[in-house]
């Protein structure tokens, strides 16, 4: 079971993250204790004491101390559920080893499946490689990060984060506001590995029963010392005042001891409410053995189906005093909006929550409307466009009956409406988008800031519907209305830059790459009037350039500006010499150099430049298994190239061969009929450069692996194809062995080629009954040896 630990503000006297805001952290485990690029402390503890010192409300950060051990299902809503935010440390190394079976993975797949607000924070400077990956559909997409090496001086990294935590984070006083909003309350207790079903039956009481105004009372994730305790003993107390009523979660769980004794739940929750006087009402989510219970428990009751008469009628009991009120305030309901929304005193539920607060907006509360934006801005950028605009459309209609259909705060909401519409990438979505964009374009003075924002979407929407000679016509109408308001500030400088940059990549997407490479440079040279060499944009805009030179072959220029890149990120105190990403421009190069038969030593240089990078890998990087089987590979396909090559080249291609046979196996889950093709041709080069007995080795493992696989006809032709290779080289090897008067060995490899003969040709074809014959000779000359 995977261990977890947390950390709060230690200048604060209460270190118990009872009651407070909860932020669960995750990056890749070799991160977590990794220096922070341009600090000189490790990623967590940047991260954390940031978070720590700008949150304007006292929160706890939750961490896993088994960073390398995979959440199990039950884990994943046990740890997670009960977060209020995701934090990413989001690196190279991190994006270049995500997939499935890492924590980090897991934690950003829950959030996003949950509508839940995710805050990645760049550990690395942000490079072209670095946010390829990062914006992949399976990754992170489209999702704003914080970047706090950005030079951007508009807002500072500081009260980038401060603002988002302001808005994510919920305080003490406003628990409490909750906690007086519900008309009254329960307490439930359960297993923490029975959260789902405590989440199940807070469903089932506020959607199916209706009783969205009672709070529920949960205990909190981990156990953490005598504060818990007394804030346990308080809530049943306020509880006992309420209603008087204490519902037990009943699974096999319940019946586990603990070292022995009893647990927490059945020794001294259960136990404290009876003395208390409270009414317990055991609820059974999964078939539990009662006598066993009872002897635990020897004052319960008769658990209560879920879905039973019994529980509806004991809930609804306490129900009927709510349902008697007349109402509810706006603020109440904005406050119980907000309990379904953080998971306080109510299960997490977005569309109960939006429900709630809408109510609360309707009625006037401009809190709530806020709050309701905050919501559509998550669900943006999570990447949840169709939700988004969903909610955005709510909004809308608030702000109609609040300020009218004219006014500034609807035409606001519109335009982030359809922002959201046309990133879904319908064809349907992209036309509507369009039609209101051009109208909001037609209705606006002139003057309005607004029209830079709705040019560019427009730009974008013509880009995505390959439409290119449009965006271009758009974009030019754009760089007038800048050469028209040209103040030299250093957020028109950005716009401009920014430009030119998309301008780019509409030139680059119909192919003329030259006038990508123009407004590129452009980009580039706006920047720099502000920003030094390793700003980010710079750097990921220089790299669109070099690629765009070796797609047209020219070869030079591209090598030329990926060397400049190099020496700028050797240089930046945010990457260095040894850093990842600058490994990764390595590979550029290494790329360009070793496809280039034109430049003189080019493959000399690209083998000692691949060389030089795995020696940094195996330094800093061991853990990180694409990158340098990346390198293998190149410097393997140079060396294979100039075959047979000296002794030494023989030496070297079999060092790397061995090192990408072994990254290949550790990199993959199941054996592919790809995978073992690609085995058995390793095994054929081996065997091509003298090596035969490496060669058996691989062809034995290839072979062993495809019969593992057997059910694919595929494999089973491969895997005869590979005995053939096997029965052939294995016979090579016996007659050099029985040459060298090695006759136990000899004997070994012919009975391996026999047994290969067999699986190949069948017992009964003349090269199987010739080797057959010949193992039989062996066999006799070793008895009569004997006697």
């Amino acid at each position: 079971m995977i261990r977890f630990d947390f950390r709060t503000n230690a200048e604060k006297d209460e270190r118990s993250p009872f009651c407070k805001p909860k932020i669960y952290f995750s990056c890749h485990p070799s991160d977590f204790d990794a220096v922070f690029a341009g600090d000189e402390v490790s990623c967590f503890d940047k991260i954390c004491g940031d978070i720590l010192d700008e949150a304007n409300k006292d929160c706890a950060i939750f961490y896993a101390l088994d960073k390398d051990v995979p959440f199990s299902e039950e884990e994943i809503e046990t740890a997670l559920g009960g977060m209020n935010l995701f934090v990413i440390a989001v690196s190279t190394r991190m994006l270049t080893e995500l997939n499935q079976s890492t924590q980090v993975y897991q934690v950003i797949e829950y959030a996003k499946k949950n509508r839940r607000p995710i805050l990645p924070i760049m550990m690395d400077i942000p490079s072209g490689d670095m946010l390829d990956k990062y914006s992949l559909p399976e990754n992170f997409g489209k999702m704003q990060f914080i970047d706090p090496h950005d030079e951007n001086k508009n807002i500072s990294y500081q009260n980038r984060l401060s603002n988002y935590l302001d808005e994510w984070l919920i305080s003490p006083e406003d628990i409490e506001k909750i906690r007086s909003s519900f008309s009254t309350s329960i307490f439930m207790s359960y297993r923490k590995k029975d959260r789902k079903h405590a989440a199940e039956l807070m469903r089932l009481i506020h959607r199916e029963l209706q009783m969205f105004d009672i709070a529920i009372w949960y205990d909190e994730f981990l156990p953490l010392g005598e504060d818990w305790r007394i804030s346990i003993s308080d809530a049943m107390q306020y509880v006992k005042e309420r209603s008087n009523l204490f519902v037990l979660i009943v699974t096999p769980a319940v019946l586990e001891l603990v070292d022995n004794e009893k647990n927490f739940v059945t020794k001294e929750e259960c136990p404290a409410a009876h003395d208390m006087g409270m009414k317990i009402l055991p609820v059974e989510m999964e078939a539990t053995d009662y006598a066993m219970l009872k002897k635990q428990v020897d004052f319960l009751p008769i658990p209560k189906s879920k879905n039973s008469d019994e529980f509806g009628t004991e809930v609804a009991l306490i129900g009927n005093w709510s349902k008697g009120k007349k109402g509810f305030s706006p603020e109440q309901l904005y406050y119980m909006g907000l309990a379904y929304l953080f998971g306080v005193y109510a299960e997490v539920d977005a569309e109960m929550a939006l429900t709630l607060l809408q109510m609360s907006a309707q009625a006037g509360y401009g809190t709530a409307l806020k709050q309701i934006v905050h919501i559509a801005e998550t669900l943006d950028n999570v990447g949840n466009y169709s939700a988004a605009a969903d909610v955005y459309n709510m909004i809308y209609e608030c702000q109609i009956e609040l300020y009218g259909e004219n006014s500034e705060e609807a035409l606001e909401t519109r335009i982030s409406y359809w922002r959201s519409q046309f990133l879904t990438c319908e064809s349907d979505k992209l036309d509507a988008a369009l039609t209101a964009y051009n109208d909001m374009l037609d209705r606006l003075p002139q003057n309005d800031a607004r029209l830079d924002e709705i040019y560019f979407y427009v730009a974008e929407i013509y880009n995505i519907s390959d439409r290119s000679d449009e965006a271009i016509r758009v974009l030019k109408l754009l760089a007038d209305r800048f050469s028209e308001s040209d103040s030299g500030n250093e957020n028109d400088l950005l716009k401009k830059a920014k430009l030119c940059s998309v301008l780019g990549d509409v030139y680059e997407k119909r192919g003329e790459y030259k006038k990508a490479i123009d407004s590129q440079q452009a980009a580039i040279d706006i920047l720099k009037e502000h920003y030094s060499d390793n700003y980010r944009d710079i750097i990921l805009i220089r790299r669109k350039i070099a690629e765009n030179y070796r797609i047209m072959g020219e070869v030079s220029e591209a090598l030329k500006m990926h060397r400049e890149i190099l020496e700028i990120k050797r240089k930046s105190k945010y990457f260095g010499a040894k850093h990842l990403e600058t490994v990764l421009t390595m590979s550029d190069i290494v790329e360009i150099l070793s496809a280039s038969d034109d430049i003189d030593g080019a493959h000399d240089e690209a083998l000692e430049l691949a060389e030089k990078a795995l020696n940094i890998c195996d330094d800093n990087y061991r853990d990180v298994l694409t990158v340098p089987l990346l390198f293998h590979m190149r410097a393997y396909e140079i060396l294979l190239g100039r075959m047979p090559g000296n002794e030494n080249d023989v030496l070297r291609i079999g060092i790397h061969m061995d090192r990408i046979l072994e990254l290949k196996r550790k990199m993959r889950s199941v054996d592919t009929c790809e995978d073992l093709e690609d085995e058995r041709l390793y095994g054929k080069v081996y065997v091509t450069m003298g090596n035969v007995a490496r060669g058996v080795e691989v062809f034995e493992e290839a072979y062993a692996a495809a019969l593992r696989i057997k059910d694919d006809k595929l494999v089973c032709e491969l895997a005869k194809d590979l005995a053939g290779d096997l029965a052939y080289n294995c016979f090579e090897l016996f007659k050099e062995c029985k040459k060298n008067h090695d006759i136990k060995k000899a004997n070994a490899y012919l009975a391996k080629s026999y047994e290969a003969c067999l699986h190949h040709y069948g017992a009964f074809h003349e090269v199987t009954l010739a080797t057959q014959s010949l193992l039989s000779d062996a066999k006799r000359k070793k008895k009569k040896k004997k006697k």
